[in-house]
């Protein structure tokens, strides 16, 4: 609305600034439904379910081999859906291929700030 403002963006230099980020985010986002409620949407959500997806494919390597495979294809198609789209967009393989872990860090750092936020300040600890 101020066509002159300028907005200046810290960049994140190393995987685990960009954790860190995205791990307060999670929790800011509790911190605010708590206040404002009608700020959660159900796209918040997301992170947090991709969390318990990603521990559910874990543990199905102990307990479902078949539920392990069929996550595995699923992770598989939608990174290598990921690194195509990213690859494209920016005309960089090498940026296609960081899309990968950047894009998990996103929504795990996301998911987990959420969660242990949610226990923190709903839960009472």
């Amino acid at each position: 609305l101020i066509p002159d403002a300028f907005i200046y963006h810290k960049r994140r230099t190393s995987l685990g600034q960009f954790y860190k980020q995205l791990h307060f985010f999670g929790r800011a986002r509790i911190n605010i439904w708590r206040f404002y409620p009608n700020e959660l949407k159900p796209v918040h959500l997301l992170p947090a379910f991709f969390v318990v997806a990603v521990w559910v494919w874990i543990l199905s390597f102990f307990v479902c081999k078949t539920l392990f495979f069929i996550g595995s294809g699923f992770l598989v198609v939608y990174y290598t859906a990921i690194f195509i789209d990213s690859s494209i967009q920016n005309k960089s393989i090498s940026i296609g291929l960081l899309s990968i872990p950047t894009s998990f860090i996103q929504l795990y750092a996301y998911g987990i700030g959420f969660f242990g936020e949610l226990k923190t300040k709903i839960f009472k600890g």
